[in-house]
């Protein structure tokens, strides 16, 4: 999968992940081509300790809210996101909470993927919401940043969102975990689709994460995961293009 360098979607903390250049693509183009003077030297020192590299596009910071019923497997989704980050180089956190029930109450979790050091492990706005489920959405949509990134299992979740400042991607996970073959991968799907919106790790992280989890004795479900985040990946990059389109 590619890095989305050209993506008019992707913020440019998330264009970090050039591990090649390091630092946004957009950045180097504007700066490129002349020195800077002693002015914009010191304004760009200062807008840095400020407002930290991602002003600039030289780190990358993503907050992610994960919600649903307990029993979604919604701490599975977090662990992987965090393992697929580390294999992406990026520093990782991951704080879950619980309902009062396990199976059946609620459950979330915050998963922080960053370049640089993590302040807090929780974050009261996040860049994107997973949500499987519809008090899950009414919970934590209102949480999202500006521009954020909602991805909502439509087939729990019948209402659309009520803000009109998000990237939206609906995706109908239980749907397609049945498809693949059993309902209890609908959280890989929806995992999947969030790699494929937001790209801060790719697929190969996720399925590296997936092998380092998963213990021996479960080893026949890989497969089944594989192509459960494969597909929600590919209907996500599917529902974003059109989407572009109809701008």
């Amino acid at each position: 999968m590619d890095s989305g360098e050209d993506d008019p979607l992707l913020s440019p903390g998330q264009l970090w992940h050039d591990k090649k250049l390091n630092f946004s693509p957009q950045c180097g183009e504007r700066c490129k081509g002349r020195r800077k003077t002693p002015l914009e030297l010191a304004i760009s020192f200062v807008t840095l300790r400020v407002l930290g590299g991602e002003a600039f596009g030289l780190f990358m910071y993503e907050s992610v809210i994960m919600s649903g019923f307990g029993g979604q497997g919604i701490m599975l989704m977090g662990q992987l996101l965090c393992f697929a980050g580390m294999e992406e180089g990026l520093k990782v956190t991951w704080m879950p909470a619980y309902g009062p029930e396990m199976r059946g109450g609620t459950a979330n979790c915050t998963v922080i993927l960053s370049s640089d050091r993590i302040g807090s492990p929780i974050t009261a706005h996040p860049d994107s919401l997973i949500a499987l489920n519809r008090p899950s959405q009414d919970r934590f949509e209102k949480w999202l940043k500006p521009g954020g990134c909602l991805i909502f299992n439509t087939s729990l979740v019948a209402r659309k969102s009520e803000r009109h400042d998000l990237r939206l991607v609906p995706v109908p996970a239980n749907q397609i975990a049945e498809e693949v073959g059993t309902l209890q991968v609908a959280n890989m799907v929806t995992l999947g689709a969030y790699a494929g919106a937001c790209r801060t790790v790719s697929l190969n992280a996720l399925f590296s994460a997936l092998r380092q989890i998963i213990p021996e004795h479960r080893r026949e479900w890989l497969p089944l995961n594989e192509t459960a985040l494969q597909r929600g990946a590919e209907f996500a990059a599917v529902t974003l293009e059109l989407d572009r389109r109809l701008l």
